[in-house]
C-alpha cells in the first residue's frame, strides 16, 4: 500500500510540473503588436499573461483535486457514503478540467480571429 501511494505521489507531483511548465508566459515581438491604437502596447502581453495564470491555475486546482478525489476514493474502505462523496469529486474533477481545457482553445480562438496574436500557453 506504501508502494503505491508512494507512486501516485510522484507521478502527480510530476505531472503537476509538466503542467505548470506547459503555461509559460509567451514570447512576443513588439513590432508585431499593431492590433492596438497608440504606443500602449504592454496591455496585451498583460491580459495575455493573466489567461495563462488563470488557466493554469485552474487545470492545477482541477488536476490536484483528482488527485485528492482518487486518494479518497481508494481509502474510503467499503465505507458507501465516502464512495459516493469520491466518485462526485471526480466527476466534478473532471468536469472542471475539461472546462479549463476548452477554455484555452476558446482563448485562442479569440485571440487569432479578432485580434490576430499568436496563441496562449
Amino acid at each position: 500500500m506504501k508502494q503505491a501511494i508512494s507512486k501516485l505521489s510522484t507521478l502527480s507531483v510530476l505531472f503537476l510540473q509538466l503542467t505548470t511548465v506547459s503555461y509559460a508566459a509567451i514570447d512576443v515581438n513588439m513590432e508585431e503588436l499593431d492590433f492596438l491604437p497608440g504606443e500602449n502596447k504592454e496591455l496585451d502581453i498583460f491580459v495575455t499573461d493573466i489567461l495563462n495564470w488563470i488557466i493554469g491555475a485552474a487545470t492545477l486546482v482541477c488536476v490536484v483535486m483528482l488527485v485528492y478525489s482518487g486518494y479518497m476514493y481508494m481509502t474510503a474502505g467499503g465505507d458507501e457514503q465516502k464512495v459516493q462523496t469520491a466518485q462526485k469529486t471526480i466527476t466534478g474533477s473532471l468536469i472542471g478540467l475539461a472546462i479549463s481545457l476548452l477554455s484555452l482553445v476558446i482563448v485562442n480562438f479569440v485571440l487569432e480571429t479578432f485580434l490576430g496574436q499568436q496563441h496562449v500557453g
